[in-house]
């Protein structure tokens, strides 16, 4: 017998995209067809912001980054989308730890890396690091290739970026 454990989760109400749009699900609403299931768990969200809807559909993409190969030049676009969702609602936080503004709703703690990274399942070493590879000015083409191919390693090539980084002196403004 098959069953689906995780529930596709749907819009309702009142939300930005119209009723029963899939934000998170759509490969079990495949394999549900596939298998012929007559039917399958839903959870339906009303009133959802188009904010609150792309951040659930971001979070989905990224947590399905692990069960399936995604280049980390993907994981990290993806994780510079939630950085912008969290920036525009006043949720992030500064290297240094201090808040750049709050938005008294929701209690953060600790910096905006540290944030993706526990929203997202990932360490905060691995989301600095897709971000030192794939977001730092002196990051070649090559080298992020070689990263999202396996030919070097996420590590390896953060800490290629800092070596140029430190042997240039560059500002800490275009650092991270």
């Amino acid at each position: 017998a098959h069953k689906v454990i995780d529930p596709i989760l749907v819009t309702g109400e009142g939300c930005a995209s119209p009723p029963g749009t899939i934000l998170k699900g759509h490969r079990r609403r495949r394999a549900g067809l596939d298998a012929r299931l007559e039917s399958v768990p839903v959870i339906r969200r009303c009133d959802l912001t188009a904010d609150a809807e792309e951040e659930i559909i971001i979070k989905a993409a990224i947590a399905s980054t692990h069960v399936r190969h995604v280049p980390p030049s993907k994981v990290y676009a993806l994780e510079e989308r939630l950085h912008t969702l969290y920036s525009q609602r006043g949720q992030c936080f500064r290297s240094d730890r201090t808040p750049v503004a709050t938005n008294g709703s929701r209690s953060m703690t600790g910096d905006t890396l540290t944030l993706v990274a526990s929203e997202t399942g990932a360490t905060r070493n691995a989301v600095a690091n897709r971000r030192k590879v794939f977001g730092s000015p002196v990051s070649t083409q090559r080298m992020k290739e070689a990263v999202d191919t396996g030919e070097l390693s996420l590590s390896a090539g953060a800490d290629l970026v800092r070596d140029v980084e430190s042997d240039y002196a560059m500002p800490a403004a275009m650092q991270d």
